[in-house]
């Protein structure tokens, strides 16, 4: 397999993307390079931020030996990145055609991570493509409030490399991983629990998980 990369340099905010230290990248490993167009990344410059409101996955054409890694920097163009609630959502959720294995990863920028919002609901939802997600490149002091369905009926999701991610502030974590039907380990031996009043259905649908590590739940 060859991997193939390109740039997401029309989707930026910035004047000069061709210049950018740390764009926002697109890996591909095998099969034929498809268009830039079918990837949407919907962004914006708010507050000295780039803000990723929205990434929606379109496919051109089926591709069936291809598979995508989106790698998303702390720093684009000087102005650090922010991810916005559900930005993920639906991603991918047609059934017609191929569908394209996703892998997600955010990545840290000389110890800057990426921003994400309080309510980290739904956030991943329903995207049916994604099969890998390491947000350990997300800010490991920033705190959250809900987690609910944050990786709600992703079906093909079989591996998510959590980090140092901050559940302390969390009191909803119901529907967490409902539905995630090929996930077949979790270690969540560093969430905090102790404020959690709600995990209805945290784990349902989960017909594949043999290795839970929740050791530290409360």
């Amino acid at each position: 397999m060859s991997l193939r990369r390109i740039y997401l340099l029309s989707t930026c905010v910035v004047s000069n993307c061709s210049a950018m230290d740390n764009p926002l990248e697109i890996v591909f490993d095998g099969g034929r390079m498809p268009s830039k167009s079918f990837i949407n990344i919907i962004s914006k410059q708010k507050n000295d931020k780039y803000v990723i409101k929205r990434i929606k996955q379109r496919l051109p054409y089926p591709m069936k030996k291809v598979a995508i890694t989106i790698i998303i920097p702390a720093i684009v163009g000087g102005l650090p990145v922010k991810i916005a609630p559900k930005a993920f959502k639906e991603m991918y959720k047609k059934k017609r055609r191929a569908q394209m294995p996703v892998r997600i990863q955010f990545k840290s920028v000389d110890g800057i991570h990426v921003q994400y919002p309080k309510n980290c609901s739904e956030l991943f939802a329903d995207s049916t493509t994604i099969t890998d997600i390491d947000i350990s490149g997300l800010n490991p002091k920033q705190e959250i409030e809900t987690t609910h369905k944050m990786f709600y009926r992703c079906k093909r999701l079989n591996s998510i490399k959590f980090g140092n991610f901050i559940t302390t502030n969390v009191i909803d974590m119901s529907e967490m991983f409902k539905g995630c039907k090929e996930l077949k380990s979790l270690d969540l031996s560093n969430f905090d629990t102790s404020n959690v009043i709600n995990m209805d259905s945290m784990f349902s649908g989960c017909i594949t998980l043999k290795d839970l590590n929740v050791s530290f739940f409360n």
